[in-house]
């Protein structure tokens, strides 16, 4: 953990890093992680840039601040006046992926139909051949691609349901449980598509979110 401490830092603490601005001196707020007391007790924040300069402006915590934009995007998000339109999303990419399972399925028993032909046959030879060694390996070779292919049948035959508005709800906990993780790749990801900046304030945090519009949506919390 001492070797790689740099790198766990950036991970865990940083993940805001780049879109914070102090509302007070319009400076870039950055990740910064200090210690303090007889136990050198850990305390990660974000800062403004311009501190040592004067800016008055106060530090915010780190997970405070990441699990805010978090919660925030998630309900943005799974709000309910876009439940119908990632309802009918989903299910018409489900109906397309059932649709394709089904061209997959007849593609597939068209080839175990050929191999039955094919045994059936094969199995006739042998009832009245009497050099059966080669045959019977080829036998089982069929045989065994047939069974590969009914497998892969099976497989396609587990049609996806569509999603409900319940059902939907599942989903959005076991996004947020999923983002609670901190699986940064994803996180990173799915902040910087959404946010466009966060403003720090004396009394409060504002997000900026980005929209298709050319109106830019804030939302804010007191701090």
């Amino acid at each position: 953990n001492k070797e790689n401490l740099g790198t766990y830092h950036s991970k865990r603490y940083y993940l805001l890093n780049g879109l914070i601005i102090c509302g007070e001196c319009d400076r870039a707020y950055t990740g910064n992680t200090s210690f303090a007391g007889r136990n050198k007790t850990e305390y990660a924040t974000y800062r403004c840039g311009a501190y040592r300069d004067g800016c008055k402006n106060k530090a915010v915590n780190i997970k405070y601040l990441n699990d805010f934009v978090l919660d925030l995007l998630i309900d943005i998000i799974f709000a309910t006046q876009n439940y119908k339109r990632i309802i009918k999303a989903v299910n018409e990419k489900i109906d397309k992926t059932n649709g394709k399972s089904a061209n997959k399925k007849k593609g597939i028993k068209n080839e175990i139909t050929q191999l039955n032909i094919a045994i059936n046959k094969l199995t006739e030879v042998l009832i009245k051949s009497d050099n059966i060694g080669g045959l019977t390996e080829k036998l089982k070779d069929l045989e065994k691609k047939r069974t590969h292919l009914e497998n892969k049948y099976k497989d396609y035959e587990k049609k996806e349901d569509k999603i409900t508005k319940a059902e939907l709800n599942k989903i959005k906990k076991k996004f947020k449980k999923y983002l609670s993780k901190k699986d940064l790749p994803v996180c990173r990801k799915l902040i910087r598509s959404f946010v466009d900046e966060i403003v720090v304030y004396n009394d409060r945090v504002e997000v900026v979110v980005k929209t298709s519009s050319e109106h830019r949506k804030e939302h804010s919390k007191s701090a």
